[in-house]
């Protein structure tokens, strides 16, 4: 599972951005995992977001905290 993020991250965020700085680099990988975590309708989750599922599952409302840079 680990793995297969990973090479989501890769694929979605280093192969298609060129970055000028570390800062640059870091801020759209920030912004590639929030949206993943909870905008992004997952099939294998039933077409819920990763934050929707874990809410629903555990019964509890803050399950996955949002980064801030």
């Amino acid at each position: 599972m680990v793995e297969n993020f990973n090479k989501r991250i890769k694929n979605n965020v280093f192969k298609k951005n060129l970055f000028s700085t570390i800062f640059e680099m870091k801020e759209k990988t920030i912004e590639f995992i929030n949206e993943y975590n909870f905008e992004k309708r997952l099939k294998s989750l039933n077409y819920k977001t990763p934050e929707q599922f874990l809410k629903e599952k555990k019964g509890v409302d803050k399950v996955i905290q949002r980064i801030v840079i």
